[in-house]
């Protein structure tokens, strides 16, 4: 079986990638860390720390099973640095996953009112193309 995954990238409104910020891996609703471990990929044991830091703006993690979190995410870039929380963020478990699939890396899920699943992914040429996981 294989770990539940999440990836967001951080960008300001024009789109560039945000550096340095930090992210606190909350329990839904509070602000007390999620007891469970971040891990750094789908496997091994190797964990990072929470909250973390996003050197280059990708939120990056894996947790053992799929669960819904809160995420506070602080701009350190900001001379005032506010922490922004995101509620009832879904992680979930990257589907075929232990079946050989490779998880994928840059695509953002979304997830509609009535639970159908969309993945949208950026080609090397920019384009964007939206894909139906679940309906």
């Amino acid at each position: 079986m294989s770990r539940a995954h999440f990836f967001r990238l951080l960008t300001d409104a024009a789109g560039n990638l945000v550096p340095n910020c930090q992210v606190r891996v909350l329990q839904p609703g509070a602000v007390n860390p999620i007891e469970t471990p971040l891990y750094t990929g789908d496997t091994g044991s190797t964990t990072k720390a929470n909250p973390f830091v996003t050197g280059d703006g990708r939120m990056d993690f894996y947790l053992d099973t799929a669960q819904r979190v809160r995420i506070g995410i602080t701009d350190q870039n900001q001379s005032v640095p506010q922490e922004v929380f995101y509620e009832n963020v879904d992680v979930y478990e990257v589907p075929g996953a232990d079946a050989g699939m490779v998880p994928v890396q840059d695509a953002l899920r979304l997830r509609t009112e009535n639970g159908t699943v969309y993945e949208v992914t950026v080609g090397d040429d920019g384009t964007l193309t939206t894909t139906l996981v679940t309906p």
